[in-house]
Order: C-alpha cells, then structure tokens, then sequence
C-alpha cells in the first residue's frame, strides 16, 4: 500500500515539475518569436544620425499624387516622400486589390525598404480606412 501512495505521489511531483517546464518553454518560444518580429525592422520613423526623416521599414501618410511606378506620400510630420511601386508590390485593404484602387488623399501604410534618402520601395501598401 505504501508503495502505490509513494508511486502516485512521485507521479504527482513529476507531472508538476514537467508541467512547469513546458510553461517555461512556451514563455522562451513565445518572447523569441516577439523578439523576432520586432527586430525586423516594423518600427515607425526609426532615426539614423543624420537623416532628416524616417528611415525605418515603415512609412505612413497620405497620397498626394500617383502614377503606374510611384506614389507620392505626404507624412504625418508633413514631408512628402516618393514611393517606388512595381509588378511584385501588393496592394490590400481588407482583400487583394490593384494600384487602379487607390486615390489621392487615402490614407495608406507601406512596408518596404528604403532606396535612397528621398525613394522608398514598398512591397506592401495598405488603405486604411477613412476617419
């Protein structure tokens, strides 16, 4: 009889341990997985020592004009900047849509990457929804 009490209270003992582990793990996996995506570069209007404006991942503002290759966005702190688009840049606003889609004063957010100090190529624009 002692012995089943004393197998059912180590099975008990390790059940927690094991349990507590796992809670350990996920807390690990899931501050890496955050990490990760924060360190990508999603940051808005990141500084570099010199540069005048943004020049993160990330840019946000209103269409000012537009053409078939790019956009021109004016920014929240009231710049304008050019925004390169090709074939490979995705267009959504809750579904899929095309450059055709989009008008001067929507507001966007684009993703993408910066080509030089003053063009900025975006893989993915965004419509946000009109205030």
């Amino acid at each position: 009889m002692k012995k089943i009490i004393l197998f059912f209270c180590l099975l008990v003992i390790f059940s927690l341990v094991f349990f507590f582990l796992g809670e350990k793990y996920q807390q690990r996996k899931f501050e890496k997985s955050r990490s990760q995506f924060f360190d990508r570069g999603f940051q808005t209007q990141t500084k570099r020592p010199g540069a005048g404006m943004g020049t993160g991942n990330f840019q946000r503002g209103e269409i000012v004009s537009y053409d078939e290759k790019t956009i021109t966005l004016k920014l929240e702190n009231g710049n304008q900047r050019i925004i390169s688009v090709d074939e490979k840049t995705q267009f959504l606003r809750g579904e899929p849509i095309s450059l055709e889609n989009i008008k001067s004063g929507q507001k966007i957010m684009i993703w993408g990457k910066e080509i030089s100090s003053d063009i900025f190529g975006a893989n993915l624009i965004l419509l946000l929804p009109s205030e």
